[in-house]
This record gives structure tokens, sequence and C-alpha cells, in this order.
């Protein structure tokens, strides 16, 4: 009798125990989330907009990044410099990633084109070590589809037929038709 009096007590404490958690479970997931870390950064939006060989066109640079800054102090006045040389209205944006897994230049890119769609109406994806030495190399907007502005014939860092990368000039239109595909680049 007293074997069995034990047991009812272990299993009303283990449905008590049981009860306990799911009240606490239900109290937290009525809660709002919160979040660890919230961002505290400033945005400086350099945007350019005094041309008039723009055409109404603005550029969205878009430079995956990480771990690199000494290259992005000499790569944001240099292409700033180049575009203004251009009259090619333009924002950089440098999104980083701070984890420590692989690289994911295609991810970066993809959320640099969310961040910044609604204010410009083309992008470069660009690699913040390529800085564009030659004036002749143009950054205006891509009408007849994507340009690869580091191909092999043009930039002489890159010396593959098959490859695409480095800096490549997108309209909005254009890469969204892929981004709406649930297309997540991979690079």
């Amino acid at each position: 009798m007293a074997h069995h009096l034990r047991t009812s007590r272990v299993i009303k404490l283990l449905i008590l125990c049981l009860l306990a958690t799911v009240v606490v479970v239900i109290v937290l997931a009525i809660q709002p989330v919160i979040q660890e870390t919230s961002c505290q950064c400033t945005t400086n939006r350099n945007t350019h907009t005094g041309f008039e060989s723009g055409k109404g066109h603005q550029l969205a640079i878009i430079v995956p990044f990480r771990d690199r800054f000494e290259q992005l102090q000499e790569f944001v006045p240099h292409i700033h410099q180049f575009l203004n040389a251009q009259k090619i209205r333009h924002v950089i944006y440098v999104i980083n990633q701070v984890d420590k897994y692989r690289f994911n230049r295609g991810s970066l890119i993809n959320i640099g084109f969310l961040q910044s769609r609604e204010e410009s109406d083309y992008i470069a994806m660009h690699d913040v070590d390529l800085l564009p030495m030659n004036p002749d190399l143009s950054y205006s907007f891509p009408r007849n589809g994507p340009f690869h502005v580091a191909a092999p014939n043009l930039h002489p860092k890159y010396h593959y037929d098959d490859f695409v990368g480095g800096i490549l000039l997108v309209a909005n239109d254009h890469f969204q038709m892929v981004f709406s595909l649930g297309f997540l680049i991979y690079c």
C-alpha cells in the first residue's frame, strides 16, 4: 500500500511539473520577441543627385564585405570620385557579414538589393578589391541587359572567359526577375 501511495505521489508530481512547463511555454510564447542586439548604425546617405548626364537613373553600389577594412577605406573614396567623374548618381551600400561561416557573397548582394531597390534603379555588384582605373569603363545604366564591367577584355585582374563576378551592373527589373524565382546566389 505504501508503494502504491509513493507511485501515486510521483505521478501527481510529474503531472504538476508537466502543467507548470506548459504554463511557462504559453507565457513565453505570447511575450513579444526581444532582440538581444539592435543595430546602432548611423545611416550616412551620400546620394549624389546634381548630375545631368545621369538621365534620372541612380546606381546602388553593393559591396559584399567582411574583414577587409583597409581595402574598404581605399575603395569608397575611389569609387565615389570615379562615379562623380562620370556624372553617375550613386549610393554605396557596404553589406557586412559578421559571422565566421563561409563568406556568402550572394546573400549579401541579395540583402543589398532589398535595401537599395526603392531609391536606385540599377545595381553594381562590386568586389571591394576592384578599383576601376580606366575612365572609359562605363557605370551607366545597362539598357541592353546586365553588363560585366570586370569582363576579361575590360579588366586586367580577371582572365577567365566563363567567369562572371567582380563588377556586374544589373537593372533592378532584371535582378528582380531572378530574385523573385527564389534564386539565392551563393558564390
